[in-house]
């Protein structure tokens, strides 16, 4: 049986869990980071942490630390005689003297086919670059981002229309599905080690307001990429005389667009607007559409009222 101390939060440190629990291995530790700290008592009624009820029904213990680069976290951390240490999602590089807590392995749990897509948000990343896969990796920690060798990885096909918050699902359903098969290996010293091919990695900064400003200039695809890769981080959006738009959701539409610019609305069908593109016999149908600053029933009441066919969307940048 192998002793894990697990680091992380979200789907991806929930999948882990979930995977874990369907061994006989055991999560002797956990650090997350706790969202609730910064919500009411009424909040976290209404939004109950899904993370934490699933560790508590699971009667794994916390390991409260400041930092999981202090000493505290090192000496808690070090007496719990870890085999492995687990991360899923996490803000932190770790320092030398934390990988160095485990008996066997300090892994890191990286949503994308390493060495493409190394960076905070992958799931973003692979979608606005138009990838038609992504992945999970499982690899050795080291003291930089998503470089160490690659112990476990598998290829996760994306489609059209997912986005990031369904990546995001099937990545960490593949982590935890993946998960068995890793702690068997690494039980059974069975581990192949890969170095990461340096020639062709990538990597993407952080995600940020700007990477939301849609340039009509662009093609259908990039836009439509661009919409579903941030969300449901972060808005994309566009001018409407003096409102800024906000779209959190696009179709790629066949249909004749010839003698419309790009940017113009040429339809409206109850809350989504159709709107010809760079794209040659390519169309956008943006939804989920709401205007910055104004509440969702003023908002609502402004597309209803003031977005007619002919108009035309300007770039937010």
């Amino acid at each position: 049986m192998l002793r894990i101390i697990l680091i992380g939060y979200g789907k991806l440190a929930e999948g882990l869990i979930n995977g874990i629990l369907n061994t006989d291995h055991k999560i002797v530790g956990f650090v997350s980071w706790d969202r609730r700290k910064k919500m009411s008592r009424l909040e976290q009624v209404l939004f109950p942490d899904k993370l934490e009820k699933l560790r508590k029904k699971a009667n794994i213990p916390v390991l409260d630390v400041r930092s999981v680069n202090s000493y505290d976290f090192v000496t808690k951390a070090t007496r719990l005689e870890p085999d492995i240490i687990l991360i899923g999602s996490w803000g932190e590089i770790l320092k030398r003297h934390a990988i160095d807590v485990p008996i066997r392995y300090c892994i890191n749990c990286h949503p994308s086919y390493l060495p493409y897509h190394r960076g905070s948000n992958p799931y973003a990343s692979a979608l606005m670059a138009g990838e038609e896969y992504t992945g999970v990796t499982f690899h050795e920690v080291d003291e930089n981002i998503d470089t160490g060798r690659i112990i476990k990885q598998e290829k996760l096909l994306i489609y059209i229309n997912d986005n990031g918050e369904t990546i995001r699902d099937k990545c960490s359903k593949l982590a935890s599905e993946m998960i068995p098969g890793l702690l068997f290996d690494i039980e059974n010293n069975r581990v192949k080690l890969q170095v990461q091919n340096e020639a062709i990695a990538s990597y993407y900064r952080r995600i940020n307001i700007t990477d939301g400003a849609i340039n009509w200039d662009n093609s259908a695809l990039e836009i439509h990429n661009q919409i579903r890769g941030l969300y449901p981080w972060i808005p994309s959006y566009t001018l409407h005389k003096s409102k800024m738009l906000l779209i959190n959701k696009s179709t790629l539409i066949e249909t004749d667009i010839s003698g419309y610019e790009r940017g113009t609305i040429i339809g409206i069908v109850n809350n989504g607007i159709l709107v010809a593109t760079a794209t040659r016999g390519t169309a956008l149908f943006l939804e989920d559409i709401s205007i910055y600053g104004l509440s969702k029933l003023i908002s609502w009441y402004y597309l209803k009222r003031s977005l007619l066919t002919g108009d035309k969307l300007i770039n937010a940048l």
